[in-house]
């Protein structure tokens, strides 16, 4: 009866022995994560309710430090900081310097609503198994997409014809490092000028440009309701980033952590999926109230900004691109 006793004990001690060393394995993090935006923006609320839901999910052993306002550098710059594991992670636009086919997500008029959006660029979508494997090769994890707005052009002076892109405007406007930006804009009549993102507010404001590409009604009224006269709802791209960590940094979590990363990135794009069309509606309202004139455009002059657009940028990023990829991504937002 003794021994039988001493059996049970003992295996009761061995069960915690077990269960405490599993516990004191799990692995505590304090991750540096940031994003381009003030701290009044949409995606600072969306990013701080993702980092409190994983500290919560792992009774505080993962925590962040979350840097707004490009605190941590452009994000070209933060891209590759996140790559080499200075930084664990960013949302926000990507570059294209160490990868071309990064064009990708940035190609103009690949959808015009958020119907086609929500497939093209979903989670399961054949442009986001391209652009995952395209940016694991960078050492980058995507952990989530964030849809931000469809994009439009600020300018501080009125623009000819703004409707017809086979105008000349005769007016410079800041392009973001990105080839697919630049052909896009010399593609509706403009002077394209790259400049990063950080310079845009100098930049226009001391002449060097009238006027910008590469964002929409949120990003210009975060950075340029006091100098944005015209915004101009051309509707060239759907503005999308990617919620990334560093690979290494990724591979190293646990299978349970994962898991928990995971749920909380679900739940970050559901949302913002659900959020991002009245968000749209929200700061052109701002912006408008602000004193900036929005001008839009009939169906006629969007469709011929498309076609055009289509017609002479669509073949120069094909190459970047690779035209198997293309093809597959435009068939799906086709059907």
């Amino acid at each position: 009866m003794v021994k039988r006793i001493s059996k049970v004990l003992l295996g009761a001690l061995l069960l915690v022995f077990v269960v405490t060393g599993a516990f004191a394995a799990e692995k505590s993090y304090t991750f540096k994560i940031g994003h381009i935006r003030p701290e009044t923006a949409s995606i600072h609320t969306d990013l701080t309710n993702f980092c409190n839901e994983i500290t919560e999910k792992s009774n505080g052993r993962i925590k962040f430090e979350l840097y707004p306002a490009a605190q941590l550098g452009d994000y070209t710059v933060v891209q590759e900081r996140v790559s080499i594991g200075d930084v664990d992670m960013h949302v926000g636009p990507l570059g294209t310097a160490v990868d071309r086919r990064v064009n990708l997500f940035t190609m103009p008029y690949l959808v015009s609503n958020w119907d086609e959006a929500r497939k093209v660029y979903g989670p399961d979508s054949t442009l986001t198994k391209h652009m995952t494997k395209i940016l694991q090769e960078q050492d980058l994890q995507v952990i989530a997409g964030y849809p931000v707005y469809f994009g439009g052009i600020i300018t501080n002076v009125e623009v000819p014809e703004p409707g017809n892109p086979d105008v000349a405007k005769n007016i410079k406007i800041r392009v973001p490092p990105l080839k697919s930006y630049e052909l896009t804009a010399e593609a509706l009549g403009y002077l394209a000028t790259p400049i990063p993102f950080s310079d845009t507010f100098t930049a226009m404001q001391t002449g060097v440009v009238n006027g910008a590409i590469g964002a929409g009604a949120e990003g210009y009224y975060s950075n340029f309701r006091d100098i944005a006269k015209y915004y101009l709802r051309v509707n060239d791209h759907l503005e999308f980033w990617y919620l990334y960590m560093n690979k290494q940094t990724y591979d190293g979590l646990s299978d349970g952590d994962k898991k928990i990363f995971a749920d909380a990135a679900l739940n970050f794009q559901t949302k913002r999926w659900e959020l991002a069309p009245t968000d749209t509606e929200r700061y052109e309202k701002l912006l408008s109230d602000g004193g900036t004139k929005i001008i839009t455009f009939t169906d006629e002059e969007l469709t011929k900004m498309k076609e055009k657009s289509q017609k002479t940028v669509w073949p120069p990023l094909e190459k970047d691109v690779g035209a198997d990829i293309l093809k597959e991504v435009a068939a799906e937002a086709s059907k």
